[in-house]
This record gives structure tokens, C-alpha cells and sequence, in this order.
């Protein structure tokens, strides 16, 4: 029992070491320095916007109620023309800004430069996250200093915030991460990593307009296996204002579509020839279950709401 406790020790004291020194961290542009108050790392909670004002709030909310600290979060408005900015102005521990940026991309990378966390997650707008899980997400970083991404369950939400569903993560191979058949199952809300990450791997790809995201964990997760905990981390909102859902109703010429092939084409090379007949077989499946939710959107308005 001794030794368990002393070895518990130690992890502790090395994950405190190593996370809450003073340093200073370069990214493309300019410098921010890596915080701790008093032996606990800062998270910094990366967020952008253009006119979510209807959801926005809820983000912000569940951000504020966690008991975990120290936490700072980290808005970039792409100059909202909606109720956005009024609801920012209400909340004086946000670090945000509002002006027109390129696109999401080049939004997210601001917010990522000015994050001085060394633990960061991205949460979009629209989506919010469960109350009280950053203590168990850092109780993982401080039990396994080695662990460089935590991920989790995710609730699937409709737009008052009804769960329609929970999808349970998973990570079994990059291989299986990178195929369309994929038994893994990451959802961007529920990931927390380590910012060295980001000296390592670099920005995100601004040449992206939607898969941004997609395509740094694949540089990221080709190197490194992201640790699984076992609990509802997060809600992805689910609406009819919804990027995701506009772009998987517009079919297979969307942005989601042609960047995640290619993605795929550019870090899985080796099995680019095997992908290419599975991705035949994809798209049939794909076809056919779109062609029946736009049947079922249409001709059953009421069911399909509901």
C-alpha cells in the first residue's frame, strides 16, 4: 500500500512539474506563456462563432459551472450580426473578440494563439459541455503524464437541448480511425490535449473550410493513441442551422465530403488502393440512407421534427 502510494505520488508530482512550469510555448505568430494557479494547470476552452447567439449562451454556461479551476475560455465572433456580441458583453470573464476572419479555420487558430492553457479543447458554439467532467479529464492527464489526448462519451442533442442519443467513444487502430467503415468513434467536443500538440503538429490547416479539425487529429493519432474515459463529456447539438446538417443534406459534392477523402488520401497512402474499393461500397450505403432521410424530411415534416 506504501508503495502504491508513494508511486502515486511521484506521477502526481511529475504531471505538476511538467505541466505548471513557467515556459514560453511559439506557435506561427506570437507567444503566450503556459499558466498554472497554484499546482493546477489552466484548460483553455477554444470557441468560435457567427451567429449562434440562440445557442451560444449555453456554452458559455457550461464552461462557467464547471467546478474545476482554473479555466479560461476564449472566444473568436466572426463578427456576428445577431444577438451574439450582447450576450459576450454579459459575461466579463470571457477573452473574446469580434471581427470578420476568413473562415473557421483561421478563427479557431486565433483563439488557439491566445490560449495560455496547457490543456486546450475546442468547443463549437452550438455545442456544450456535461456539468463537472474537467476534474475527472485532468484526474486522467495527472494519472498518466504520458497521455497526451483524453476523449469521451458524447450526448447527442436536438436544438432545446433534448438528448436524442449518446454515441460511446472508442479508438481501436489509426487504421480503423481513418476508414469510413470505422468502428472508432472521436467526437470533437469530448477531446482535451495537451498544447505541446500543437508545437508538434503545428495549426490547423487554414486551406480547410470545414474539416480542419479532422485533419490535425489524423496527423495527431498517427503518432499518438488518445486514452478513453468512460463518461459523458459533452453535447453536439444537432439543427437545422447546424453545419453539419446542412452540409450531409447537400449530398456528395459537400465540403465534409471531398476534404475528408481528401484527408484520408494524404495520411493513409499505404492503404489508399484497399480504402478506394471500401469507399465504393460507402458510398452506396450513404446514398441510400440520405435519399431515405430526405424522403422522410419531406413527406413526414411532423415525425421528422420530433
Amino acid at each position: 500500500m506504501d508503495g502504491f502510494l508513494i508511486g502515486f505520488g511521484f506521477s502526481a508530482l511529475v504531471w505538476i512539474l511538467t505541466t505548471c512550469l513557467w515556459t514560453w510555448t511559439s506557435f506561427t505568430s506570437g507567444q503566450q506563456k503556459v499558466i498554472c494557479i497554484g499546482n493546477k494547470p489552466l484548460i483553455s476552452i477554444v470557441t468560435v462563432s457567427l451567429n449562434q447567439g440562440e445557442f451560444i449562451e449555453r456554452n458559455i454556461k457550461s464552461v462557467l459551472n464547471q467546478k474545476y479551476s482554473p479555466i479560461e475560455h476564449i472566444i473568436i465572433d466572426g463578427a456576428s450580426t445577431d444577438q451574439t456580441v450582447s450576450i459576450l458583453k454579459k459575461y466579463p470573464h470571457l477573452n473574446w473578440i469580434s471581427e470578420a476572419d476568413s473562415g473557421q479555420a483561421e478563427a479557431l487558430n486565433k483563439g488557439i494563439q491566445k490560449a495560455r492553457g496547457s490543456i486546450i479543447s475546442i468547443l463549437n458554439s452550438d455545442d456544450y459541455f456535461e456539468d463537472n467532467v474537467f476534474e475527472s479529464v485532468m484526474g486522467v492527464f495527472q494519472k498518466h503524464p504520458d497521455t497526451k489526448i483524453v476523449f469521451g462519451d458524447c450526448s447527442f442533442s436536438d436544438e432545446s437541448g433534448n438528448v436524442l442519443y449518446v454515441k460511446k467513444g472508442k479508438f481501436i487502430s489509426f487504421n480503423d480511425y481513418a476508414s469510413f467503415f470505422r468502428k472508432s468513434n472521436i467526437q470533437d467536443p469530448t477531446i482535451f490535449h495537451k498544447r505541446e500538440l500543437f508545437e508538434e503538429f503545428g495549426l490547423l490547416d487554414e486551406s480547410f473550410d470545414s474539416m480542419m479539425t479532422l485533419d490535425f487529429y489524423f496527423r495527431v493519432f498517427k503518432k499518438y493513441r488518445p486514452y478513453y474515459l468512460p463518461q459523458k463529456l459533452a453535447y453536439y447539438r444537432l439543427h437545422h442551422k447546424s453545419k453539419t446538417i446542412i452540409e450531409h443534406l447537400a449530398g456528395y459534392g459537400n465540403t465534409f465530403f471531398t476534404e475528408s477523402i481528401k484527408i484520408r488520401k494524404k495520411y493513409w497512402q499505404k492503404e489508399w488502393g484497399s480504402f478506394r474499393m471500401s469507399l465504393g461500397i460507402y458510398l452506396i450505403h450513404r446514398k441510400i440512407y440520405y435519399f431515405l432521410a430526405e424522403f422522410w424530411r419531406l413527406w413526414f415534416p411532423n415525425r421528422w421534427k420530433s
